[in-house]
């Protein structure tokens, strides 16, 4: 094996479901630091959105940990660490599997004064920006109030994300 394909071997989600019984010791090892890699990654992203992702994690589930895991080593390679190439990797991922999902994500950035973007009341300012179809700030309070009250994950799923108008601008 080639140094290229045990690194892309550490990123592989299949890696972390390896029965251990039929493994040689140095599988045991790679399958350990897959593991280890998986939750650092997790943890990066759990961390950067903590009311948003239990939320996408269960409504999207495995699909998504599986997108922004496997497609790690490939589409960030360019940035500079680990934190980085998860936070940018998953809110792809999530852009890809529903722009509501990226949405909430880049709202708890801006609640949180991180990210590129600014949120307003489309009634509030000028045309300027992207309209999101969606109410953040409602949906927001309510991911916030389910994070703090440590909800079980059905009651996320039984979340209705209401329609609303709010613009998006690039924060300048």
């Amino acid at each position: 094996m080639t140094a290229e394909s045990d690194f892309l071997e550490l990123y592989s989600f299949s890696g972390l479901f390896k029965q251990v019984r039929s493994l040689t010791m140095e599988s045991v090892h790679k399958r350990f630091d897959c593991t280890r890699r998986f939750v650092d990654v997790s943890r990066f992203v759990n961390r950067r959105w903590k009311y948003s992702m239990p939320y996408i994690s269960s409504n999207l589930g495995l699909p998504f940990w599986k997108a922004v895991f496997d497609g790690l080593p490939r589409n960030t390679a360019c940035l500079p660490d680990l934190y980085s190439a998860s936070i940018t990797r998953a809110l792809a991922v999530a852009q890809d599997m529903g722009s509501d999902y990226a949405e909430l994500m880049r709202y708890e950035d801006f609640r949180n004064n991180v990210g590129n973007y600014t949120y307003h009341s489309a009634s509030c300012k000028s045309d300027e920006g992207f309209y999101v179809g969606i109410d953040l700030e409602s949906s927001y309070m309510t991911l916030m109030f389910y994070g703090r009250a440590s909800v079980p994950e059905f009651l996320y799923q039984e979340l209705i994300i209401e329609p609303g108008r709010m613009v998006r601008k690039v924060r300048v």
